[in-house]
């Protein structure tokens, strides 16, 4: 496992994700024992190149070869579809996480919360702010910074006041 995690990690490296994703199945079709860092290196790679549906895919396959997968597993396929201007599809993999019993931290709540600012849905974005909150998990000034953006670009300064008069108190 250790020499093919290292295969897939240098092709991963050199954003060569085809190969990344032909050692995996080389591994697994030798009968031996992916782990989660198998994995997470080829839906890292996927995610690195832009191709949210590839990242998709592999942690499906992880999660279905019952793998474990952990909260970086899921927060690269949430940063894959937050970077390919997909908010639903971020938004998907932070509830499929939750639903995991695996708690989003700072990073993937804030990336969604970004992902929802970026397309002007600024309802979206506060609730995953007021998620986040509820959930015991502490935003920084990123994620406020992202609601803010999410209020201005909608031209409603009224709530980024808001949103920057709560972010002094949290």
């Amino acid at each position: 496992t250790v020499t093919y995690n290292a295969l897939i990690n240098a092709c991963a490296k050199s954003e060569d994700v085809h190969r990344a994703e032909q050692w995996l199945a080389r591994m697994l079709e030798a009968g031996l024992q992916a782990d989660v860092v198998s994995y997470s290196t080829v839906i890292g790679a996927c995610a690195k190149v832009g191709n949210a549906r590839g990242a998709e895919q592999w942690l499906t396959r992880m999660v279905d070869a019952g793998i474990e997968a952990n909260v970086q597993s899921y927060s690269t396929v949430v940063n894959a579809f937050a970077k390919a201007g997909d908010a639903a599809g971020a938004e998907r993999w932070l509830t499929r996480m939750h639903d995991a019993g695996i708690k989003g931290d700072t990073i993937s709540f804030t990336t969604v919360i970004n992902a929802c600012a970026q397309v002007g849905d600024v309802k979206k974005a506060e609730a995953w702010l007021v998620r986040m909150l509820e959930s015991g998990v502490e935003p920084n000034t990123i994620t406020f910074n992202a609601v803010i953006a999410a209020c201005a670009k909608v031209g409603d300064g009224r709530r980024a006041c808001e949103w920057l008069d709560r972010k002094s108190v949290v």
